[in-house]
Formats: C-alpha cells, sequence, structure tokens
C-alpha cells in the first residue's frame, strides 16, 4: 500500500515522495514501532486495481507498461479475470525505470492459482542470470540452489518479453488476524498442510504437540 506525501523527494520522482521520519508507538500486542506517516499528510491513496486499469487503458504506455499490457493479454487470453488483478510496486507509483520487475498481484485464490497454471504452461521461467539477480536481491540465508528450487516450485515467476514478473496473492476473504510475539524457539517439524502458504502472512500448519502453526512475513519462506 503506498500514499503520496505532500512534500519531500523520492528518488525516481524529485518533487512527489519523501520518507517520513514519523512513527507510530504499538498497541499492547505489538511488541516494535512501525513507521508511519500522518493523516494529514498524505494527498493520494495509490491503488492497485485502478492503476492497472488506468495502465490498461493508457494512450502512450511506456516501455515496461507495455510489457505488463503484453503479459495481461497473455491471461486473460487464457480466461484469467483481470478485474481481481492490481500492480504493485514501482509501476504503482509511477516510478518505474527501465530495469523494473512487474509485481502483479491477485485478490482471489482461485485467480491466483489459475495464473500459477497459465505462467507454468505458457510463460517461459527465468534465465539463470535472472535468478542470480533476484538471489542476491533477497539475500536470504537459503543457499543458490535451494532458493532457485523452492522458488521454481511456487510458479509465480516469469518472464515476458524478457522482462521478470512475479505474481502475489492478497487474500482479501481472510479476517485480520493478531500475532503477539512470545519469544524465540527454533524447532524442526514436517507441514501438514500448506493450503495457506501463498496467504500473507503465509501460515504453515504443523505436526507439532504444542504450536499449531508456523507463520511467515517473508517472501523468501511464502509458497
Amino acid at each position: 500500500m503506498f500514499f503520496t506525501l505532500c512534500a519531500g523527494k523520492y528518488p525516481a520522482k524529485k518533487t512527489r515522495y519523501h520518507r517520513s521520519k514519523s512513527s507510530f508507538a504499538p498497541p499492547p500486542c505489538r511488541l516494535a514501532h512501525l513507521h508511519a506517516v500522518p493523516v494529514e499528510r498524505i494527498r493520494k491513496h495509490h491503488q492497485p486495481k485502478q492503476r492497472l486499469h488506468a495502465i490498461l487503458h493508457s494512450a502512450q504506455p511506456d516501455e515496461i507498461e507495455q510489457d505488463l499490457i503484453a503479459l495481461c493479454q497473455v491471461l486473460q487470453a487464457h480466461g484469467l479475470d483481470l478485474t481481481q488483478c492490481g500492480i504493485t510496486g514501482s509501476l504503482l507509483i509511477g516510478a518505474q525505470q527501465a530495469s523494473s520487475d512487474i509485481d502483479l498481484v491477485c485478490y482471489e485464490p482461485a485467480v491466483f492459482q489459475q495464473c500459477r497454471t497459465i505462467i507454468q504452461n505458457v510463460l517461459p521461467t527465468l534465465t539463470e542470470q535472472d535468478w542470480q539477480q533476484s538471489y542476491q536481491r533477497r539475500d536470504c540465508e537459503l543457499s543458490f540452489a535451494d532458493y532457485v528450487w523452492h522458488e521454481q516450485r511456487k510458479l509465480n515467476k516469469g518472464l515476458i518479453n524478457g522482462r521478470k514478473f512475479d505474481v502475489s496473492l492478497v487474500n482479501t476473504c481472510l479476517p485480520p488476524i493478531t500475532y503477539q510475539k512470545c519469544g524465540g524457539v527454533t524447532l524442526q517439524c514436517r507441514v501438514i498442510d500448506d493450503t495457506a502458504a501463498f496467504n500473507y502472512p503465509a501460515e504453515f500448519h504443523i505436526e507439532h504437540p504444542r504450536i499449531r502453526s508456523v507463520v511467515s512475513f517473508t517472501a523468501t519462506y511464502t509458497g
């Protein structure tokens, strides 16, 4: 979720954005201070669905927007409902550059799964160089081989006209859940249900005498 602020700078759009130094004191259930922007400084709420619709109907799309349109045309040609999709990342706020990736989001689990099927059967996968770049940006504790193995099985990444795209799920049907930190623990267990593996946060039900499930807010361990 992105908001336009009323003053400051953003690297790619020098007159529109800047980082606010404000913070939000946490409620008792969240043991951390959160970055926040005062409401009076918000000028615009950037919404992924509306932004995708605007790009698809743009009279003069730029190079990356043309690739997004091409991707959507492929997905739509195979029956995907684009009204349940949106665009996030740099394209959402108009800060894209020539090297930018495409970050598509689906708002229904069925649409997301359909999108994964299309990616698997129709669209090309990432090259070795693409995987190397993705791995370096992620900076995770997995080895490169393990990282690529897991990312490939997720079937939510691919290429369109040589440009990398990524598809994620925002399950709007889920009720809000509050988690509270209780302390650190290291365990080894077996996942018995990964139905919610692509939700945010991802949830994995596990086989354990005391712990019912594990959640992750990190994309590396989603899916």
